[in-house]
């Protein structure tokens, strides 16, 4: 990797390497195949989790770098204590943003109550204690 110039070295696509197309194809290859495992997995959460086989469900959606909306899982994990046929899940979108699009959020914080595995209501502006139990009946 040393070039023409003494202390100077050349790396990455500034390099005329033989087996630049293959290391490339190689690092795509990598890329996608995380993607596709993400999806899938996804997908099953989606499917056994969010949906619960259309038994009730409730969904915050929330990001973590937020104040406001980590305040709010304490009031959501209370309200999984006190109702034990509602499942609820609750999706950082910090760090993966593929589940709340599937239910149309693109931000948090946002409740969202799933009945017969379609979205009956959300709840995307000041959620309280109060609207959570609201729309859950």
């Amino acid at each position: 990797m040393e070039t023409n110039i003494p202390g100077v070295y050349a790396v990455g696509d500034v390099r005329d390497k033989f087996l630049k197309q293959v290391a490339t194809a190689v690092g795509d290859g990598a890329v996608a195949g995380y993607g596709a495992e993400k999806h899938l997995s996804e997908c099953e959460i989606f499917e056994q989790q969010i949906m619960n086989e259309g038994k009730p469900s409730l969904v915050y959606i929330y990001n973590a770098v937020d104040a406001d909306s980590r305040e709010l899982l304490s009031v959501f994990k209370e309200f999984e204590q006190s109702h034990s046929d509602i499942r609820v899940s609750c999706i950082d979108i910090y760090k993966s943003d593929g589940l709340a699009k599937r239910l149309g959020v693109s931000n948090g914080p946002c409740a969202v109550w799933i009945k017969d595995c379609k979205i009956q209501e959300k709840i995307d502006h000041e959620i309280t204690k109060e609207q959570i139990e609201s729309i859950c009946k």
